[in-house]
């Protein structure tokens, strides 16, 4: 996947229409998780 299927995919898996990242008011943000 290239960076724009994957931001419409995890779109679509939040319930959003896929191009909501593409919004100007959209705000995405990055995390991380420690998993055990």
């Amino acid at each position: 996947w290239d960076r724009t299927t994957f931001l419409e995919q995890t779109c679509l898996k939040a319930g959003l229409p896929k191009h909501t990242f593409q919004n100007p008011r959209a705000e995405i943000y990055k995390f991380t998780v420690d998993r055990f």
